[in-house]
């Protein structure tokens, strides 16, 4: 082989290269499953438990997918409503206090490194009222910021909540929906539970949560996911 043969198959390799390890880092990046557990939907025999997921011999457990968060990239929120499964009826609380527990899985062949996860809501019901966050729980992750008011009652995370004046001039712009900010790492097929204790008041009816995944690695892109949330007030109340 002459030295242009050989300097052409070194460009050659050296321009595929790159393209075979993108193509492996894409095959192997990490798919998140996130979303409250259909808890409520077990109880009252509307989802099967052994739909929720299986045991595996070398991994914690696999969820099913379909019963979790539909992701929204180039998706309509309005088409949510087609996956009832993936979709939370919450028996309605005369308190007016719910529990969500959110499972968060890596179920990629990659690690999710340094993430930050936005768990926020949003109100599609004819009311002004917003939902309030009255404590936050996790098992490894951190809290990196809370938007709240004072009725928070957890000691988790309550040295983030924002001033009273910060708070003034975001409900002046009517930016008052409550968020929490996770920060942490979920290695590959592995999950945490979530915590998060809300009131939710009788006017809201029907909402969405919104969880964005932001991964601080190669990939650089975040994704985005929600679930459609019903109070049901024709069950029994607790």
């Amino acid at each position: 082989m002459d030295v242009i043969g050989i300097i052409s198959l070194i460009i050659a390799i050296l321009g595929i290269y790159p393209l075979i390890l993108f193509i492996i880092s894409f095959v192997n990046r990490p798919f998140i499953i996130i979303g409250i557990l259909p808890f409520e939907e077990i109880e009252s025999g509307k989802i099967d438990i052994k739909k929720l997921g299986k045991y595996d011999e070398f991994d914690e457990f696999h969820f099913n997918p379909k019963l979790f968060s539909k992701k929204i990239q180039n998706l309509k929120y309005s088409k949510l409503n087609k996956w009832k499964d993936r979709n939370r009826i919450l028996k309605e609380s005369k308190e007016e206090i719910y529990e969500l527990p959110i499972i968060f899985n890596n179920i990629g062949y990659s690690d999710l490194m340094d993430y930050n996860l936005v768990v926020s809501f949003c109100n599609i019901s004819k009311s002004n009222e917003v939902i309030q966050i009255l404590e936050v729980e996790t098992e490894s992750a951190i809290i990196d910021a809370l938007y709240c008011d004072d009725s928070y009652e957890g000691e988790f995370g309550k040295e983030l909540i924002p001033s009273k004046e910060i708070r003034k001039y975001y409900n002046y712009l009517n930016l008052n929906d409550q968020l929490v900010i996770f920060k942490g790492s979920l290695e590959s097929y592995v999950f945490e539970l979530l915590y998060l204790k809300v009131k939710i008041p009788k006017s809201i009816s029907e909402f969405y949560i919104t969880y964005k995944v932001y991964p601080i690695n190669k990939w650089n892109k975040s994704f985005g996911y929600s679930q459609i949330i019903k109070i049901n007030a024709t069950q029994e109340k607790t």
